[in-house]
């Protein structure tokens, strides 16, 4: 397991690598920031797991990562997607605050 998945991190990697080089944003003004964030953000979060060594992890951000990046085209925005709470929502507890 271990090898199939250390090839699916580097093909993600390298993936990402190029996509930085090529990335298209739908606001072209700002191609240049957003092809730097990917780079940064891919080497950033990569460093961070790289010693990460349970098997179902490493499946979870590979699978997170694949996300990510077909929400990214399909946006055409590089950036991660904000997560949108409904009005009186507690981040802390998980629960809607009475009104």
């Amino acid at each position: 397991m271990f090898i199939m998945s250390h090839r699916q991190v580097l093909s993600l990697y390298k993936e990402l690598l190029n996509l930085s080089k090529t990335w298209t944003p739908i606001s072209v003004e700002e191609t240049q920031a957003q092809r730097e964030y990917i780079r940064d953000e891919t080497r950033n979060l990569f460093r961070a797991n790289k010693n990460l060594s349970d098997d179902n992890l490493i499946k979870e951000k590979i699978e997170s990562t694949k996300k990510r990046i077909e929400i990214a085209k399909h946006y055409g925005v590089a950036y991660e997607r904000q997560a949108y709470y409904p009005t009186g929502y507690n981040i802390k507890t998980g629960k809607i605050l009475p009104r």
